[in-house]
Formats: structure tokens, C-alpha cells, sequence
């Protein structure tokens, strides 16, 4: 048994297209968690009545990292499928696959495809190099258009609560593999990911929320030398955009030390990724 928890707003008719996509999983209970939308809040009158769907209504908007936590928090199972409100479950996914794979592993995460001939999004696949693996592969981060979650173990590495939109991941992976859970991805759960949201930010502001989130993440988790190569990395690589340089201070003790990487290898992988 298990549960689905999917967070929207603001897109009703494409939410609508990814609950019917479940239909085929057969979902014992559907938690749809609205951030303070009555268009879409309308539109679910549709299904509303379904007996597996409930449907919570925030009265503010939350963000999609705390209302999936809301969600997770409401779920009647410990097994849990985090779906986008833009991502549609494709036939021949294996469920059961991905459930039995749970609590092994604290997140198992599914292949996300830009269209339903089988074309993989290149920059949503958990790998570097060689993005169209076939099969199981561990990872050391997750791309969170599609997951399973054992939720007690997310729960001790303290849920959603704290993450911010940019580099949600990267901070989830890095709590998870710090408490030593696992991440799996199989390419027996696909999803055709629409990616059908407007652009909520122009590109430059979009930049520098992203650097400004990358250096807080790398001054709270990695010792100094680490956290300066990767704010060196990443300023870098938006620099086109930002214009200009920006680093943080390490003035907290970060979570991770020198030592934790040489014990956890996949810390140092998911650093840079």
C-alpha cells in the first residue's frame, strides 16, 4: 500500500491530465495539496468525489517544498510516490518495482522522459555521463519530478522543511546520504515530465536566486575548502547571467567535515553535481 502526493497551483486542466494518468497504478489514496488556488481548487470538483482523493487546500501559498511536506505528513502509508503536477505516469510503469525497493533505499526515483516515444531529459537524469543507463543504478542525488519515498527515514533527515525551489534536491540527498540512506534510480517507472509551468522569473533573477541558494547550501554542509571550490564552480557557470561574483561567508559550523567525505565517497559526488 501506498501513497501519492502530488503539490499544484495555478495549472488546473494539466493536473487534471496527471491524476487520470494514475489510474492505472490503481493508487489506494491520492493527495492533492493545492497552494492557495481556487481556480484549481474548482477544477478538482471533478474528481473530487473519486474515493481515493483527498484534497488539501493551503491558504497560502507554501512553496512546493513545504506543501509536499504538508502532504507527506497527511499520507496514511510510509511508502510514498511524490509526482509532479506536470509529470504524466506512462503505461508499463512497475510500481510494485519501486515499492518493494523501500525502505532498502530512502528514495527510489523513476526515468523522466520529454515525450512518450521513450526521449530521456538529459538534465533530469541523476548521472553525469552516460545519462540513458537502462536498469537499477545506485546514486548519490535525485531529481524530484518523480520519487518514492520510505517516509521515516526522510523524516529524521528532516523532510522538505528548510529547502528552498533551487537545488531542492541537492540538499535532500545530502541529508539523506549524511543519516547513510541510499538513492535508487530505475528505468522501470516512467513519467513524460510536460515541464508546461511559465516562466516565474526572468533569467538574471532566476540566476542570482540560484547562486544565492548554491552558496548557502555549500556554507551549511561543506567544510571550508569544499564549500569555496563549489561557489567557485557554480559562479562560474552563471557568471553569463549574474554579471558578477558572489560568495558567501562560512559563519556556521558546516554539517559535513573532511573526515565524512572520506567516509562517504558519494558525498563528494553529490557536492559537484
Amino acid at each position: 500500500m501506498f501513497s501519492t502526493v502530488i503539490v499544484t497551483r495555478g495549472r488546473p486542466q494539466i493536473l487534471l491530465d496527471a491524476i487520470k494518468s494514475l489510474e492505472k497504478l490503481h493508487c489506494p489514496e491520492i493527495i492533492i495539496v493545492v497552494n492557495d488556488c481556487a481556480d484549481t481548487i474548482d477544477a478538482l470538483d471533478a474528481v473530487k468525489a473519486q474515493g481515493n482523493i483527498k484534497i488539501m487546500d493551503m491558504p497560502e501559498n507554501l512553496g512546493c517544498g513545504p506543501a509536499r511536506h504538508e502532504g507527506l505528513l497527511a499520507a496514511k502509508y510510509d511508502k510514498v510516490m511524490m509526482l509532479d503536477d506536470d509529470a504524466l505516469v506512462l503505461d508499463g510503469s512497475d510500481v510494485h518495482h519501486c515499492l518493494d525497493r523501500l525502505p532498502d533505499y530512502a528514495i527510489v526515483q523513476g526515468v523522466i522522459l520529454a515525450d512518450e516515444s521513450g526521449a530521456r531529459r538529459r538534465h533530469e537524469q541523476p548521472f553525469k555521463w552516460r545519462k540513458n543507463r537502462k536498469g537499477d543504478h545506485e546514486v548519490s542525488y535525485f531529481i524530484g519530478a518523480i520519487h518514492f519515498i520510505h517516509r521515516p527515514q526522510f523524516l529524521r533527515a528532516g523532510g522538505y522543511i528548510g529547502t528552498t525551489y533551487w537545488f531542492e534536491e541537492l540538499e535532500l540527498s545530502l541529508r539523506l546520504l549524511a543519516q547513510g540512506g541510499r538513492l535508487l534510480f530505475t528505468d522501470r517507472f516512467r513519467v513524460h515530465h510536460l515541464q508546461a509551468q511559465a516562466q516565474r522569473q526572468d533569467r538574471v533573477e532566476q540566476a542570482h536566486s540560484m547562486i544565492k541558494t548554491r552558496n548557502r547550501i555549500a556554507v551549511e554542509y561543506f567544510p571550508f575548502a569544499v564549500s569555496m571550490v563549489c561557489q567557485i564552480v557554480w559562479n562560474i557557470k552563471l557568471l553569463p547571467k549574474t554579471r558578477r561574483l558572489s560568495f558567501a561567508k562560512q559563519e556556521v559550523k558546516p554539517r559535513f567535515g573532511y573526515l565524512d567525505f572520506i567516509k562517504t565517497p558519494r558525498l563528494l559526488s553529490r557536492a559537484f553535481a
